[in-house]
């Protein structure tokens, strides 16, 4: 069980990155273009992803939800225990990474 569970770990942190990326995606864009000085394609991609903001996040989350009960069933995993400490890890990634995505985007363009 403890070799299932350092498993699941390491599974629950990269797929709450994918999900925390593709739902930041729109931020990732905007301090892209910020950050290599091309300021006008930081304009554009900041009117044009402010209406598509909640759409990145609503796949971000969907993608986590797919991750998980694909790897619920690869795993076999039936014990609570294990269900809940897989998805708490997946949604503390994804929280994190979004946070993290979010707070560059706010410093550079600040």
């Amino acid at each position: 069980m403890g070799k299932l569970l350092a498993k699941l770990k390491s599974n629950s942190i990269s797929e709450g990155t994918k999900g925390g990326l593709l739902g930041g995606l729109c931020c990732i864009l905007h301090a892209v273009a910020l950050a290599i000085g091309f300021s006008a394609g930081a304009t554009l991609f900041s009117q044009w992803m402010v209406d598509y903001r909640l759409y990145f996040l609503g796949a971000g989350m969907i993608y986590m939800g797919w991750a998980f009960r694909r790897s619920v069933k690869k795993h076999n995993i039936s014990t609570k225990k294990a269900l809940l400490t897989h998805l708490a890890v997946m949604v503390i990634t994804f929280s994190v990474v979004f946070s993290l995505l979010n707070l560059y985007l706010f410093y550079v363009s600040g």
